[in-house]
Formats: structure tokens, sequence, C-alpha cells
């Protein structure tokens, strides 16, 4: 897993990385993703919304845009720099989500999570662990949507891989979304999935 200074290092070129490959793997439907987690969330005015390793900031700047009150959280400074300069009115937090959120946090009531492109790092445990964190502990009945590459089993896991073998990332941790939905079940934390475009996908968590 990559640490914040890989991160800090990135934010310069991060909107350039994706824009060069928003038709194949790692970001195809890149913005789709986006634009359609925060739909599965169906996020009301009176909603607060975590977005969970915020990054430079794609999917704060849309629930800010709509007024929704949305707690940035991110382990980069060097990204929520960047943030804090596209979206000055922004609630910044400097975290590592695989850690024990600060109670701080509760202070803003949050009731809803959103994660884009950043699951990926964890291994399922780790996942899991966050998920689990956030249902019992820091949001209120709520609901989190993930969005990332992602698949729907393993046949399309391999099928895509062997595709994109030359620029493939082994060191990852996609979602294959039938093995994890039933750790999921393990945990009592019930699960919905959306298939997007080659390698990309959401899933919404409740209990």
């Amino acid at each position: 897993m990559y640490d914040y200074h890989f991160f800090d290092s990135w934010s310069g070129n991060y909107e350039k990385d994706i824009l060069n490959s928003l038709d194949r793997y790692p970001f195809e439907k890149y913005y789709d993703v986006i634009l359609k987690t925060l739909n599965m969330l169906k996020i009301k005015k009176d909603d607060v919304v975590l977005d969970l390793g915020c990054g430079s900031g794609s999917t704060t700047f849309l629930l800010v845009k709509e007024k929704i009150k949305t707690v940035s959280i991110d382990f980069s400074e060097e990204m929520l720099k960047k943030l804090s300069y596209t979206v000055p009115q922004a609630i910044t937090i400097r975290h590592n989500i695989t850690e024990k959120f600060p109670e701080d946090i509760k202070k803003y009531k949050p009731t809803k999570a959103v994660s884009t492109y950043v699951f990926h790092h964890f291994s399922d445990e780790i996942k899991i662990k966050i998920i689990k964190h956030l249902l019992s502990d820091i949001l209120d009945n709520g609901i989190i949507a993930i969005g990332d590459v992602m698949f729907k089993n393993n046949m399309e896991f391999k099928r895509t891989r062997n595709k994109y073998i030359k620029i493939w990332d082994d060191s990852e941790y996609y979602i294959v979304y039938d093995d994890f939905a039933e750790k999921l079940k393990n945990e009592n934390i019930f699960s919905e999935f959306e298939k997007i475009g080659e390698c990309a996908g959401i899933i919404s968590l409740y209990r």
C-alpha cells in the first residue's frame, strides 16, 4: 500500500493521469463512477457526507456545489491543500482512514459516506474493518457507497487483467463482488452492486 509521500508527490499530476486513461483501465468512466456513486447514496439536503480518501476533491466539489455539508478526509497534506484551493468552503481533516476515526468527526453528525478510487489500496480484511467502524461507530444508521475498479466475479476479473496485463497493477486489492459480498454477510452487512463499464463498479453498504 502506498504511503502519503506517494500521494503528496502525485497530487500535481493526478487529474492529468486520470484524463489519460478515461477509456481504459484503471480510470475507465471515472466521472460516471463518481456521479453514480453519489446517486447510489440518495443524498438529502440535511445529510452530512464523509468523503473518504477525498484526494484533490472531485467528489467533494460535486457535493459542495449541491450545498451538501461535506467532511473531506485524506492522509495526504498536499491533496488536502489542493482541495482547499479548489473548494475553499470544504471541511478537511487529515487522517488515515485505515485507523480509528478521531472523535471530533462525530461533532459533524455524519449520516453517509462516499469513497471513490481508494479502497483498492486495502486488503479485504482492512476494507471490512473500515466499513464496520463506520457503520457501528460513526454513521447514524447510515449508508456507505464505494466506487472503484471492481468486478462482479472472478471470470470478469481474470478477463480484464489479461486484457491489460502490460499495465496491470498486481499490488492492488480490487473488489470481486461475489466473494466480497459473502465476507460482508458474515459481518451482518448488506450490500448492493452496480457494474460500470469494463473495469469499474459501485457497492452500497448498510445494516
